[in-house]
């Protein structure tokens, strides 16, 4: 019999993947892991130095299907420094039943989480559900980016049937930041409505918990050379979105944003994480 721990009551994947993080010393290590089911980590890797750690988040099945429950949460302690990315993008297939991704994280004082993952490809079809949440305490400080690419243009593929529902939400102290929800329903002409995706097929959100007139100052030249970007400064958030057809160009871009947004905010050069030069 299945264990119901890892296969769920729709016959999808269940998995769960959980950790902290903790500052030893000048070192940021992880002191406690544990895993359900196909989500994993390799080990961590310090490019930049002891400081901050850098993980990459396994998938091995490649794939979500229809059915599939994917958990990852991951704590911060005073003072930690995490970037977590993935080797490859996140595809939703085809099915019947709603495949959801959770991410949650949690962030206390001092500490800095950047959350830099790959693109999630909507296969046509596909029914999907994908909700990050980011709990800062006191001056905790994020970085991050989701990008969506609905259809497989590459193949011709479009997204004429399924549904695909986002949030993205950055609390402090209990208090929302930045909330954002999206919904897509195949069929309905958000895709191709102005006011939606303008027949667009690639999506992208960055933010950052930062307000910096410096930052506005330096990109306003260069964000007007790219008409795929538009930025903001909110209160306490700095927005960046894309909206192309190209999610290769939508992460590219948003590096380059971020190799510029690292030293201002975080005091630090951008470092790549390895698994991007693969």
């Amino acid at each position: 019999m299945a264990d119901p721990a890892v296969w769920g009551d729709a016959g999808g994947w269940r998995a769960r993947l959980q950790l902290q993080f903790a500052k030893r010393h000048h070192r940021t290590i992880i002191n406690h892991r544990s895993h359900c089911g196909p989500l994993r980590i390799q080990r961590p890797f310090y490019p930049e130095g002891e400081g901050v750690c850098h993980v990459y988040v396994l998938h091995p099945p490649g794939g979500v299907a229809s059915g599939d429950h994917l958990q990852l949460s991951a704590t911060l302690s005073n003072s930690a420094s995490a970037l977590m990315t993935q080797p490859g993008a996140t595809k939703c297939y085809r099915g019947p039943v709603e495949c959801v991704i959770e991410n949650r994280f949690q962030c206390y004082p001092h500490s800095i989480l950047e959350w830099l993952p790959q693109e999630t490809i909507l296969f046509n079809g596909s029914r999907s559900r994908l909700s990050t949440r980011v709990d800062l305490v006191d001056d905790a400080r994020f970085i991050g980016w989701e990008v969506c690419v609905a259809g497989r243009p590459a193949a011709g593929e479009g997204f004429d049937q399924g549904s695909y529902y986002q949030s993205f939400e950055l609390w402090r102290e209990g208090e929302p930041l930045w909330l954002e929800r999206n919904r897509v329903d195949a069929g309905y002409g958000q895709l191709g409505a102005a006011w939606g995706w303008a027949g667009c097929s690639c999506v992208g959100t960055m933010v950052a918990t930062m307000k910096d007139p410096r930052l506005q100052t330096r990109l306003l030249e260069w964000l007007a050379k790219h008409p795929q970007l538009s930025a903001s400064q909110l209160k306490d958030v700095w927005v960046c979105r894309y909206l192309g057809d190209s999610a290769e160009q939508a992460k590219d871009l948003f590096k380059q944003v971020w190799r510029q947004l690292r030293p201002l905010m975080l005091q630090r050069s951008a470092c790549n994480p390895r698994i991007w030069l693969s």
